[in-house]
């Protein structure tokens, strides 16, 4: 599977989106290993971002934060969940992220980050319910 990350990851640095979309999704399907599971997410994302598929790439960043384990892995793939569910204004996954990772944050920029997300969310969810 080592092989087939590898090929992915080089056909995302050549831009060739479709190709490393192409070779994470038949990959993931074949894998139970979350660690592995976790870098096809991260590929998949970083190419459907490529190629302008933000909803499901904003998808794709979410479920990767859901599939780390380690405090490391849930800081470093916060930011890219948080700014494409942000992105896409998805205001009930923002919140939700927000809250997850809160326990988590290891630094008190991260802490900041998760506060501001989750004021965001809060705050454009009280405007639809005002709307409405």
């Amino acid at each position: 599977m080592q092989h087939v990350i590898e090929q992915a990851t080089q056909a995302l640095q050549l831009g060739r989106f479709e190709a490393a979309k192409t070779l994470v999704s038949a990959a993931f399907e074949e894998t139970e290993s979350p660690t592995v599971r976790l870098a096809l997410l991260e590929i998949l994302a970083q190419a459907q971002t490529g190629l302008q598929e933000h909803a499901a790439a904003a998808h794709s960043w979410q479920a990767a934060y859901e599939h780390a384990a380690t405090p490391a892995d849930k800081g470093r793939l916060f930011e890219p969940a948080r700014q494409s569910i942000r992105e896409q204004q998805d205001y009930p996954a923002l919140l939700h992220l927000a809250q997850e990772h809160l326990p988590h944050s290891r630094t008190t920029q991260e802490h900041a980050a998760c506060l501001l997300a989750a004021g965001e969310a809060l705050i454009h969810l009280q405007r639809y319910q005002e709307a409405w």
